[in-house]
């Protein structure tokens, strides 16, 4: 699937769009996962489901992109587009959303799950610094019927049991 026709809300394209203008700014042509992940960190909803769920420093992991991310050389302005691997991380995040969530199109919370996921690129890196992966950060996202944990947690926010994933109607013999 072509990652800019990859169903996504609002939010998630004004991320998006966000990180395009972080791009620019650092004087670059693509937009890659740290400006993915520095636009969700000035995304006031994004950034609060972020520090709630996984007891992040943002500005650690800001500190971190800035120190490491080198500034491009200046360039006549142009609109930045999708890495490669921004692409695959979108891809990831429909995956995502769909297999663990059930949704059907990417919110904020997917795509930074899908940065973790893909787990390469600066973003990655500054998450890795403050001992978040993929597989931990799953297992901070309360699932469907969790009672262990103190709640309620709003529903784009909570795992769906494995045994309610939708099943494939091709039979493979």
């Amino acid at each position: 699937m072509n990652p800019v026709f990859i169903p996504r809300s609002h939010e998630t394209s004004t991320i998006i769009a966000m990180a395009g203008v972080t791009a620019s700014e650092m004087r670059r042509e693509f937009i890659c996962t740290e400006h993915l992940l520095l636009a969700m960190t000035e995304d006031h909803q994004t950034c609060s489901e972020i520090t709630d769920l996984f007891s992040l420093d943002i500005g650690q992991i800001r500190k971190f992109i800035f120190d490491k991310v080198p500034v491009g050389e200046p360039q006549a302005p142009c609109a930045p587009r999708l890495s490669p691997r921004s692409k695959n991380v979108l891809a990831l995040a429909l995956k995502i959303a769909k297999n663990v969530f059930g949704f059907d199109h990417v919110l904020p919370i997917h795509l930074f799950l899908g940065i973790l996921e893909d787990g390469n690129g600066w973003a990655a890196l500054a998450m890795k610094d403050c001992g978040l992966t993929y597989p931990i950060a799953l297992s901070k996202i309360p699932m469907q019927g969790d009672l262990s944990r103190p709640g309620p947690f709003p529903k784009h926010l909570v795992r769906r049991k494995p045994d309610d994933r939708p099943k494939s109607s091709v039979i493979i013999k």
